[in-house]
């Protein structure tokens, strides 16, 4: 039997499949392209917006303990007065500062004198220290010999501190016994704020330190004198105990004695919350009071060399006299303005300088039918009775007002009303209402507006 060639049923079988492989492509055509599937887009969801915090309305103004550098009030009408004073009001002024009676024959002498009266205040020391009396000290630090007038300048200083103690230790006791309400001591890193009993409802003398060191604190500690923390929460304390830290400094010496100069102290037992609002501590009570007063003269008299500065810690009451105390009065300056005609007031476009410059450039022609403008600036320590003293003078002079308050240590002021609140037990007190220094302020149609 003969075998039938392959060749012939390999073609066949060939050809078959290029049919079915036709077939296929010409069903594929003639159906219609199934489109494809389509993916769900999501839209990318918009940012929320923040909600929007509502302006503080209030009636009356209450005390903001942030200790100022300046203000500036700006109004519509003329503050020509607050610097056209003359020498018998003045005088009355100065008459005045501590008693009760404050009135003039004239209303227009009133209102000059009611402003004169709120100009003044006490500090010590007098001024800033000589640059030469840090270079002195410093250098008295290193070199045992001196030249004859360094050595004069370094007993001299030894004097100013005696004499700071001793102004520190007046204005201590006359809060003690509640003849002064409240006075503030400014060192270089921090502030004091003490505030007598029945102050701001305080039911005992109490002090408010802001902005300490972990260094600060344990020095308190180790004195024996009793604080709270209240910004500080307990994690971000993470403290090592006393014990433990002096053990730790033991090994830490022993290693050093036994591999010199190949050990490195890793742990400074510093704390994340130094110099921060979470570091303020508030103290209550006479005893604690007094052993803080007894530490900071220390502090003061002895840890210059330490903490290589020398300075007389600043001393500030508003109305009190204290031995060694000045007798200062506030800077006061007067100044009218133009603004456009669309009366856009970004801080009133005034507290600028260069708006009057701008002005004095303008043809006459131009700048007829603007807006006038004017504002009262006041430099020096800014006390919380002044403001609420001249904001109540100017409801009667100006009609409508605004406000805008500057800080030299806003870092050492921030939270200071919410200490003293809560020092108080009164956290939710509308007295003490921002946790910020006050910035700006408007008075209008008989209420106080203070941005959040």
């Amino acid at each position: 039997m003969k075998k039938l060639p392959q060749t012939k049923s390999s073609q066949s079988s060939t050809g078959l499949s290029g049919l079915s492989g036709l077939r296929n492509k010409r069903k594929a055509d003639e159906e219609p392209e199934r489109p494809a599937k389509r993916q769900k887009v999501v839209a990318p969801s918009a940012p929320k917006p923040e909600p929007v915090q509502p302006n503080i309305i209030l009636q009356e103004l209450h005390s903001d303990w942030c200790l100022k550098e300046s203000t500036k009030f700006v109004s519509k009408k003329s503050f020509e007065w607050c610097t056209e004073i003359d020498s018998h009001v003045k005088n009355q002024a100065l008459k005045s500062f501590h008693s009760s009676e404050k009135s003039i024959d004239s209303p227009a002498q009133n209102q000059k004198l009611a402003f004169e009266t709120a100009m003044y205040y006490y500090s010590h020391p007098s001024g800033p220290l000589s640059p030469l009396v840090g270079d002195t000290v410093k250098k008295s630090w290193t070199e045992s010999t001196l030249s004859r007038p360094e050595s004069e300048i370094l007993r001299h200083w030894q004097i100013q501190k005696k004499e700071w103690a001793q102004a520190f230790g007046s204005v201590f006791g006359l809060l003690l016994e509640s003849e002064c309400p409240y006075f503030y001591c400014l060192f270089p890193k921090f502030t004091v704020v003490f505030i007598a009993e029945g102050t701001t409802s305080c039911n005992s003398p109490t002090a408010i330190v802001t902005a300490t060191t972990e260094r600060l604190r344990n020095r308190l500690e180790e004195k024996e004198i009793k604080y709270v923390m209240p910004y500080a929460s307990k994690k971000s304390l993470s403290q090592i105990s006393k014990e433990d830290k002096e053990a730790l400094d033991n090994e830490i010496h022993k290693l050093e004695k036994m591999v010199p100069k190949q050990v490195t102290r890793g742990v400074q037992h510093n704390s994340d919350i130094d110099e921060t609002i979470a570091s303020a501590l508030v103290l209550k009570g006479a005893t604690d009071l007094q052993k803080l007063f007894d530490f900071l003269v220390e502090y003061q008299q002895e840890g210059e060399k330490q903490r290589k500065e020398v300075s007389l810690p600043v001393l500030y009451t508003h109305t009190t006299p204290f031995i060694g105390a000045t007798l200062k009065r506030l800077q006061v300056k007067s100044e009218s303005y133009m603004i456009s005609k669309d009366g856009a007031d970004e801080e009133e476009k005034a507290v600028m300088a260069e708006s009057k410059e701008d002005n004095n450039k303008k043809p006459r022609s131009a700048l007829q039918g603007w807006p006038m403008r004017h504002k009262v600036e006041i430099v020096g320590p800014i006390f919380p009775d002044t403001v609420t003293r001249l904001s109540r003078l100017f409801q009667r002079t100006q009609t409508n007002f605004s406000a805008f308050f500057y800080y030299s240590k806003d870092d050492q002021m921030q939270g200071l009303n919410r200490l003293i609140a809560f020092a108080n037990n009164s956290a939710n007190d509308v007295d003490l209402i921002t946790l910020k220094p006050l910035s700006k302020l408007e008075w209008s149609n008989g209420v106080y507006t203070i941005p959040k």
